[in-house]
């Protein structure tokens, strides 16, 4: 026996529903892409901004989080506001200190490529060092700030 459109979009319905209070219940809530691009999770949406940094802003538009550097950062925060829970302060320590890495990273080599045009040797040889520790300090935040977002992902 054939079922009618609407009865087949009820069940399809049932399983959304059943399907997001699973995820709910492991400690993900799922995101949607909106029509501007926006990222949303829950009531909050993540926005990335002209300057090039992450808000996390809820219903109402109020930034809960803001200059963010990485957006799977933005992304743990959204689902950890969506559930509920207080915002990560050593999440956004971590995002704020990679942050701080790029910039330092970013200048040293700046410093080390016109240190070299000038042919002051020492100096250039300092910055690529500086820039490299940098880089160095850098992907370690990164990489303990993956580690929280690939626990996200592994729960899906």
């Amino acid at each position: 026996m054939k079922k009618n459109p609407e009865e087949i979009y009820a069940q399809i319905q049932l399983i959304n529903q059943s399907v997001r209070q699973k995820l709910n219940n492991r400690g993900l809530v799922a995101p949607a892409v909106n029509n501007d691009g926006t990222i949303r999770v829950g009531n909050y949406k993540i926005v990335k901004e002209p300057t090039g940094f992450y808000t996390v802003v809820d219903r109402f538009h109020r930034a809960m989080a803001s200059n963010i550097n990485l957006p799977q950062t933005a992304a743990v925060l959204a689902n950890n506001l969506a559930l509920g829970q207080w915002t990560d302060q050593n999440l956004i320590t971590l995002d704020r200190r990679y942050g701080y890495a790029l910039f330092d990273e970013e200048v040293h080599e700046r410093s080390a490529k016109r240190s070299t045009q000038q042919k002051n040797w020492d100096r250039s040889e300092l910055m690529w060092e500086k820039s490299r520790t940098a880089r160095q300090r850098k992907e370690s935040y990164r990489e303990k700030i993956l580690l929280s977002f690939n626990k996200l992902i592994k729960i899906a």
